[in-house]
């Protein structure tokens, strides 16, 4: 298939792709075939629902006493382990075509702006984020891109291309939701945080053409790669390095802020401080919207403990705390009034067979 982003990808042989294809076919064995035994034979075994931290540890700890489930367990983890290993070690045999300097005297949309001061939440650094080798921040030069064509690569594979052709799902589907629900609603401003590789702030230049989008992130790499991949889609956003939990913008700069998969790979107190920054940044009857993954928890239990799983062994540490935190409060704790607070399921624009094709949206409105 061709890509747009073509020059900033792995280039794949068949042997690579070939193991690419066996890595997704043992994920969809693993995911779908032996979960469905573990759940079929445990389910029964299982709480109706789980409503405490201690409920859920002892569900986990039965759970790890059964063979199926760590069969399944172990099997998922090492899979995880694979895709990255498959991707990265092809990346790694091209890595002189991942650096920026290469790419940076043809950049003419938009900007980047990087910090030497800034500093790296622990959160960010203490584990390899969901098994991804050297996590977001990783480099082995100062030019070295490479942490994003990993990470763009390693979403069709874990994805199985269900996120869209360029992985943009999230940010097109928020777009057409924006438009249907909020009709009148035209940013002036927008502002995506943790942008990453950029993949999601791309929809919102394209959506909504006369606003200015600045992306920020706090790792140099991603970003670079981000402001490169932006501009083989001629896309004007400016990409800034900065932590989304204190930015240098001033008060009221901003009609929209976004984050795809931004919070839940942050902490308590981080996440808090994300609401609080959200809200001295919106403008009056701005509007703030976190995406993140619809697991279906509230309603079933398995999917908790799967969520769960992804906490302890899938390098995911806020998870299982993320999903479990009252939106609504910390909204309101963070200066946001009870009745401009909203939890809000979406469809996907790319639903498919291998996810629900929903996302969860946590979002609030700015009034005086």
């Amino acid at each position: 298939m061709t890509y747009i982003h073509n020059m900033v990808l792995p280039n794949y042989t068949h042997d690579d792709s070939s193991r690419n294809l066996f890595a997704n076919d043992l994920s969809l064995h693993i995911n779908n075939k032996i979960y469905a035994k573990c759940y079929k034979n445990f389910y029964n075994d299982l709480p109706k629902k789980i409503s405490t931290k201690y409920q859920l540890s002892q569900t986990r700890n039965f759970l790890l006493k059964k063979t199926p489930y760590k069969f399944w367990s172990s099997l998922k983890r090492n899979n995880q382990e694979v895709l990255f290993d498959n991707v990265g070690s092809v990346i790694h045999q091209q890595i002189n075509k991942f650096s920026f300097k290469k790419f940076n005297k043809n950049l003419k949309y938009g900007t980047i702006k990087l910090s030497k001061k800034i500093c790296t939440p622990k959160y960010l650094t203490s584990v390899d984020i969901h098994c991804m080798p050297g996590g977001y921040t990783h480099k082995s030069s100062s030019d070295d891109i490479s942490v994003g064509a990993l990470y763009d690569s390693s979403l069709y594979q874990y994805s199985r291309n269900s996120l869209g052709k360029y992985n943009d799902d999230m940010g097109n589907s928020v777009c057409l939701w924006l438009k249907n629900n909020f009709k009148t609603f035209i940013p002036d401003k927008i502002l995506d945080m943790g942008c990453g590789i950029g993949n999601n702030s791309i929809p919102y230049k394209n959506h909504f053409s006369k606003s200015k989008v600045i992306a920020i992130d706090i790792s140099a790499p991603l970003l670079k790669y981000a402001f490169v991949r932006s501009n083989l889609f001629k896309s004007n956003i400016d990409f800034q390095q900065q932590n989304a939990e204190r930015t240098s913008f001033k008060k009221k700069s901003f009609d929209l802020i976004v984050s795809h998969l931004l919070t839940h790979e942050t902490s308590n107190k981080g996440f808090g401080n994300i609401i609080t920054e959200c809200k001295r940044l919106l403008k009056n009857n701005g509007i703030m919207i976190h995406v993140e993954t619809d697991w279906n928890t509230e309603n079933n239990v398995f999917n908790k403990l799967t969520l769960d799983w992804e906490t302890h062994y899938n390098a995911e540490p806020f998870k299982t705390a993320h999903d479990s935190t009252n939106k609504f409060t910390l909204a309101q704790k963070c200066g946001f009034k009870p009745n401009n607070i909203y939890i809000q399921k979406i469809d996907s624009l790319n639903r498919s067979k291998y996810y629900n094709g929903k996302w969860n949206l946590f979002l609030a409105i700015n009034k005086s």
